[in-house]
């Protein structure tokens, strides 16, 4: 696991988790996947937003998993541990920022831009 990175726990009690591949396939130890999370605390969906639900809630083995975006690894012992976003999201003071909405807005906001690109 060359890169180094610093773990951020283990599983609460309730809860499941699944690392797949852009597969959909369960990863092996080590392996980098994203994470879905299932078990007592996973949110039945998005109030009138049917079509966000269908995408951030999947059936797996006839359990709902919630599709975080994040991508994980575990280790030999049992450790998550966080590698990024597989989306264009960033959290800032806990806020979920989508990169592409501020690229929107700057677009919009000038016609002397006509290409921008956050990072």
């Amino acid at each position: 696991m060359g890169t180094k990175t610093i773990p951020i726990g283990r599983l609460l009690p309730g809860y499941r988790c699944v690392i797949l591949d852009d597969f959909s396939q369960p990863v092996f130890t080590g392996e980098e996947g994203e994470l879905f999370v299932g078990g007592v605390g996973v949110f039945a969906g998005y109030l009138g937003r049917n079509e966000l639900t269908k995408k951030a809630l999947v059936d797996i083995d006839g359990e709902q998993f919630y599709r975080t975006g994040d991508l994980v690894r575990f280790d030999s012992d049992g450790l998550l541990y966080y590698v990024g976003r597989k989306d264009h999201q960033v959290k800032v003071h806990g806020q979920r920022i989508e990169l592409g909405e501020i690229e929107r807005c700057l677009l919009q906001a000038s016609s002397d831009v006509s290409h921008c690109v956050v990072v």
